[in-house]
């Protein structure tokens, strides 16, 4: 089964990337099912060079696999891939080429570099059409160096970026002496480049840097044929041009090479600050995918499955969340004790009107629910927080708890609706509690609460008198956890 990665807020919309990684079985089929299934965006088929040793068939022996990007069409999407020092492009800024090299050919690109104590410090305006310096080097009297794109001959040529675009790679200019010429040159060092469609460096090796880097994690034996987390980071990167802010959903998460490979990306690049989600159904999550992940949050060299150093993520939050499942499902109905209609439909078969589920919530308790789950069945509280949060859609600002009376209160702020959960008996009266914690969020216009209460202060059309505002009230039912 192919391995999907979608990286953005929204699937594809509006810089939002799909990566599917596929072997050379399905890769023909792949591509035709995603040309029909996003027919306005761009398609490109990346080779990656996975195993140089190769993988023996008939006729030829196999070495790489192949991963799809899906795209929108138009502007700067793809990220850029970052090389190593020894692999990086050097050469002077000054335009060296043979064709339209001169000032005259753009004169945008004509304009003095700031340089002090043998470093660029800025760049001075496009230069008027009649003024001429005397020199590649021009000294100021406050020691500031203005260097031009002369050549040797004292031909006036360009620099290869506008000015209005020269800022953006100033991190790769340094100031050179030319001892031939006898001046100084500004030098640049590009390390960023666009990627190409076929990655063949050693570090996309699934041996060395899949199951060997995984084995030394959590063991051997324990995951077959995971990805070089080199692969998935360059793809991670790929898909996040300059280091947008976003999400990388991975929902075929396997060992974790994904969540892992994000970890990495963002402690080593600061211009990244992804986040990531994944999801996994397979027997070997608790065991590889969560415990790959919790370990290399904590270090990311390991050897023997013990940490060489504690250098991992500084700042991390990891959730687990168990979703319930379709079996559980089931495994909760009672039978229907009543005369089943005829000719039923089956999509209505599991209907609450025709069977009862045995784990009916109890809103009045909300932090005390429990839910019977997986296979060998176990049994586990529901987080009731956050599960109405994602139901609901909310934009969460904060999550924060307070004590009122010896009464617990869990306040979930969005950015206008504040969501209370307590427990509450019938009778009882904590509009006051409710009142106070309201009032510590001025711009709420919107309460949801748990569970019917007393409110005092309620008003006949459902609103709460708080200070000089009246705020809506919702009483969360069960209904809105049984869609």
């Amino acid at each position: 089964m192919a391995n999907r990665l979608v990286i953005g807020k929204k699937l594809l919309s509006p810089n939002g990337v799909l990566i599917v990684a596929i072997d050379e079985n399905e890769q023909e089929n792949l591509g035709q099912i995603l040309s029909e299934q996003f027919p306005a965006h761009e398609k490109t088929c990346v080779s990656v060079i996975h195993n140089p040793g190769g993988i023996q068939g008939d006729n030829f022996s196999y070495n790489h696999e192949y991963a799809y990007f899906v795209y929108p069409k138009g502007g700067k999407i793809i990220g850029l891939e970052a090389r190593e020092i020894e692999d990086a492009d050097v050469r002077p800024l000054r335009d060296v080429s043979k064709g339209d090299h001169l000032r005259i050919d753009a004169a945008n690109c004509f304009f003095p570099i700031y340089v002090k104590n043998q470093k660029v410090i800025g760049f001075g305006d496009v230069c008027a059409d009649d003024f001429h310096p005397s020199s590649a080097n021009v000294l100021r009297k406050d020691g500031i160096m203005e260097i031009y794109p002369i050549d040797a001959q004292g031909e006036e040529r360009k620099w290869v970026f506008a000015r209005q675009t020269v800022e953006s790679i100033k991190g790769e200019l340094a100031v050179e002496f030319n001892k031939k010429r006898k001046v100084w040159d500004i030098i640049r060092t590009k390390m960023m480049f666009n990627f190409k469609t076929v990655w063949d460096d050693k570090k996309y090796n699934a041996n060395s840097y899949g199951s060997k880097l995984l084995n030394n994690i959590i063991g051997e034996k324990k995951f077959s044929f995971p990805k070089s987390v080199y692969t998935v980071l360059d793809s991670v990167r790929a898909g996040s041009y300059q280091g947008e802010k976003g999400f990388v959903l991975d929902y075929f998460a396997g060992s974790g090479t994904t969540g892992h490979s994000v970890i990495k990306l963002n402690k080593e690049d600061d211009n990244f600050n992804l986040k990531y989600i994944l999801t996994e159904m397979g027997t070997y999550f608790e065991p590889v995918t969560k415990t790959r992940i919790l370990k290399v949050i904590f270090s990311q060299k390991w050897k023997d499955m013990k940490p060489e150093d504690n250098d991992g993520s500084l700042k991390h939050i990891f959730k687990n969340i168990v979703l319930e499942q379709y079996e559980d499902v089931l495994d909760a109905i009672e039978s229907f004790e009543g005369e089943m209609p005829k000719n039923l439909p089956l999509k209505y078969l599991y209907k609450p009107e025709l069977n009862k589920i045995n784990s009916t919530l109890n809103l009045n308790r909300p932090f005390s629910n429990k839910i019977r789950y997986g296979q060998p069945t176990k049994e586990g509280f529901v987080d009731l927080v956050e599960t109405y949060n994602y139901l609901q859609g909310y934009d969460i600002k904060s999550i924060k708890t307070y004590m009122i009376s010896k009464k617990y209160y869990k306040v979930v702020e969005t950015p206008d609706t504040l969501v209370i959960w307590r427990d509450i008996t019938l009778g009882d009266d904590d509009s006051k509690a409710v009142i106070e914690i309201a009032e510590k969020y001025p711009n709420a216009t919107q309460l949801d609460i748990n569970y019917e209460f007393n409110i005092l202060a309620t008003q006949k059309d459902k609103q709460l008198n708080v200070g000089n505002r009246m705020l809506n009230i919702s009483i969360i039912h069960a209904d809105i956890f049984n869609q």
